[in-house]
């Protein structure tokens, strides 16, 4: 029974109903300018005037949309989620965006049963206390004065060591190319 839905929702049909909800009820389709376009009906849009205080939980109550990596994605579902179009250029410039970031990703990158024991070592004590001094500073508790002794107390707690390790690594990576 679970392949059989597995198979369903990842089919056209089935991306389609969990993205859309029913015809005539949560969608309809239009010819707009030669081709079929998946469009919210009212009861999705006028989400307010249907009991609900947004577009989201109006979604949630009819249908299954889902952005999950894996699923088949319609082409009208972001244009019918976001109402603005401040939102929708949005879309165009991050995808711009990841495309550019790919080309300049750090890799993977393999280390040693000694070094992997290392950072594991390193990141408890050192990242631990690092992140939550920086936490501490962006929500106010304490002042911007206190990240060079944050800085300081991770690097003596080996954080220059882990930054060691990691250039290593990535040396090896650059050495196989």
């Amino acid at each position: 029974m679970h392949r059989q839905w597995c198979d369903y929702i990842y089919s056209d049909e089935g991306t389609v109903l969990q993205l859309f909800g029913i015809e005539g009820d949560t969608f309809t389709i239009e010819n707009i300018d030669g081709e079929d376009r998946y469009i919210y009906t009212d009861k999705i849009l006028n989400y307010e005037e249907n009991g609900f205080t947004s577009l989201n939980y109006a979604m949630y109550h009819y249908m299954l949309p889902c952005n999950a990596p894996g699923y088949n994605q319609h082409r009208d579902y972001l244009n019918n989620y976001y109402q603005m179009q401040q939102q929708k250029d949005a879309i165009i410039t991050w995808n711009v965006a990841v495309e550019n970031a790919l080309e300049h990703r750090l890799p993977n990158l393999s280390y040693t049963e000694e070094e992997t024991a290392e950072i594991t070592d390193i990141k408890e004590i050192a990242e631990a206390s690092l992140e939550v001094a920086l936490c501490d500073i962006i929500f106010g508790k304490n002042s911007i004065n206190t990240y060079d002794a944050a800085i300081a107390e991770a690097k003596a707690n080996g954080y220059d060591r882990w930054i060691e390790i990691v250039q290593d690594a990535y040396n090896r990576y650059l050495s196989k190319k």
